[in-house]
């Protein structure tokens, strides 16, 4: 029983920062602002010669895709700014956001997964400490957020020293084949969404998931010098703690 409560405590541990990490991932794709910031910084109108409210309308569509409202492949027609009728995407990029689709599928799986065994973990523990169930639960977030800061900082420092190549083998782990690499001069689809975009898109990211994190261990840390104060027979309140 001891060996499978401390495996079940290191499976918690990880899995907070990665439900943070998923979580914040799920609010970039579901914000209309994100399609937007692509847009407007990668100048998209001009470079695809497609007028900004079809390619808003493009947007909507690659969201709804990619989160699971519509299957129907990526084959959008627009109309060029010289009048020329065309599907905005190539047959390479359509198949590459059936890739890109699956992997985003995936990863809901997992935030759904995650968030039913971090409540099922909160459940446990408030039955077998009855006593003082949020004492554990705080001691245990702490230990996540710990975690999850260390493994951020790693990965901060390995994207943000050499972003291009820490791009390059996210895709090659992520993905079995090369439909992703694509040609900036003629593929819309990375027209519309420039390393700069990505790069944007992965430090706003990293530093929600940050704050997130940051913000769950100040709390629990919180609680637990509270509640250690009281066990040495010094009352103390929060507001103490906050000033």
């Amino acid at each position: 029983m001891d060996a499978f409560n401390k495996i079940l405590l290191l499976v918690f541990i990880l899995a907070v920062p990665l439900f943070c990490l998923l979580s914040v991932t799920r609010f970039l794709v579901l914000s209309e602002s994100t399609y937007e910031h692509a847009l407007l910084q990668g100048q998209a109108e001009l470079v695809t010669g497609v007028s900004l409210e079809q390619l808003t309308a493009v947007n909507q569509e690659i969201r709804n895709y990619l989160l699971g409202f519509s299957d129907a492949p990526l084959r959008i027609s627009v109309v060029t700014n010289e009048g020329i009728s065309l599907s905005i995407f190539n047959d390479r990029e359509i198949n590459h956001m059936i890739d890109v689709r699956n992997l985003m599928q995936l990863f809901w799986k997992i935030h759904d997964g995650l968030f039913i065994f971090i409540l099922s973990s909160l459940a446990i523990s408030f039955i077998k400490f009855r006593d003082d169930p949020l004492l554990k639960i705080a001691a245990d977030v702490r230990a996540a957020s710990l975690t999850g800061i260390g493994l951020f900082a790693i990965l901060a420092g390995l994207i943000f020293t050499g972003f291009d190549s820490a791009f390059y083998k996210f895709h090659e782990l992520m993905f079995t084949n090369d439909l992703w690499i694509l040609n900036e001069s003629t593929d819309r689809l990375l027209q519309m969404y420039p390393r700069d975009f990505w790069y944007w898109v992965t430090v706003r990211l990293a530093g929600t998931t940050s704050v997130l994190i940051f913000l769950m261990l100040g709390l629990s840390h919180l609680y637990l010098k509270i509640r250690r104060a009281e066990s040495d027979g010094r009352p103390e309140s929060i507001a103490r703690w906050i000033n």
